[in-house]
């Protein structure tokens, strides 16, 4: 059995590339050609070889016009430009932000305005990042712009308080009473719980009683977090059990642990005690945060 070959052909662009003057029989010319297409779309046949089928072209579904329902003051389109499209469980998404300053942010579905606040943070100095989760209760979708917290927007919230689904009606939650902070993924952190290692009073090493005198009598516990530069916090660690002070205790009559007696009063915020309590805290910083912040309850 004799091998068949196929003849090689190679086609090199040293002088340019010709357009193409015939699409039905392009390809062949033994010159490089390349084809000028206009809403086409490649689809693979068989391997490397590719077919271009014709599609429709763009067409405006929704128009961008003021149709707030609670249209409170006059809103331009001047400048606004779409960050984000995408669709969510039957529903066209969007966002808009404009580089006008007077121009608040826009998110709208299915044509309409259903968030319109300048406490949204989407800038076109900062291009989204996006996604969805469809599988629960009318979508939801996650943007992040690698400036401010990701946010986490509930399709059917939104549209509920703008009054588009059946039985819900128009409400300024997502307007004139927006909170980011509601809808803002809070940071994240590896956190421990703090260790009470002993109860001090006055200054001996590391032990230090902050301020003029030590705290009231009482019970305390400690937590912490973690503060970046913008402000945003993690969650509080773990607190440690409470911590009871006295208002006095004996060293006599030791080797009784801590102490043979101690005296006490009521809790008086203007009559405090000497004593301070040592706490030690486990850290790990590893997306750089700036501060640690300490709480004590009492």
């Amino acid at each position: 059995m004799k091998q068949q070959h196929h003849p090689q052909d190679i086609k090199t662009y040293e002088k340019g590339i010709n357009s193409d003057s015939n699409k039905e029989i392009l390809g062949a010319s033994p010159n490089g050609e390349h084809l000028d297409a206009l809403n086409m779309r490649s689809i693979s046949m068989d391997g490397d070889n590719f077919a271009k089928k014709k599609i429709k072209g763009e067409e405006i579904l929704f128009r961008l016009i003021d149709n707030r329902c609670n249209p409170i003051g006059t809103l331009t389109f001047t400048k606004y430009e779409c960050m984000m499209a995408q669709e969510v469980n039957g529903h066209i998404v969007e966002i808009w932000a404009s580089s006008v300053v007077t121009e608040y942010p826009i998110i709208r579905v299915d044509g309409k305005i259903v968030a319109y606040s300048s406490l949204l943070p989407f800038d076109l100095d900062y291009p989204l990042q996006y996604d969805k989760n469809e599988s629960c209760i009318g979508g939801e979708i996650y943007v992040t712009n690698n400036n401010t917290p990701p946010l986490v927007f509930s399709i059917k919230d939104l549209m509920d308080n703008s009054g588009m689904n059946p039985g819900t009606a128009c409400t300024p939650v997502y307007f004139t009473d927006f909170n980011v902070e509601d809808y803002t993924v809070q940071v994240s952190a590896t956190l421990y719980k703090p260790a009470f290692i002993k109860q001090v009073s006055g200054t001996s090493g590391y032990d230090v009683v902050v301020g003029t005198s030590g705290l009231c009598v009482g019970s305390y516990s400690y937590s912490y977090r973690f503060v970046d530069d913008q402000g945003e916090a993690t969650p509080f660690s773990h607190i440690t059990e409470l911590i009871p002070v006295v208002r006095n205790s004996s060293p006599s009559n030791q080797p009784q642990y801590p102490h043979s007696r101690t005296f006490s009063s009521a809790p008086n915020v203007t009559s405090s005690t000497p004593y301070g309590n040592h706490v030690r805290i486990r850290y790990q910083n590893d997306s750089q945060f700036k501060f640690i912040e300490l709480r004590r309850d009492s």
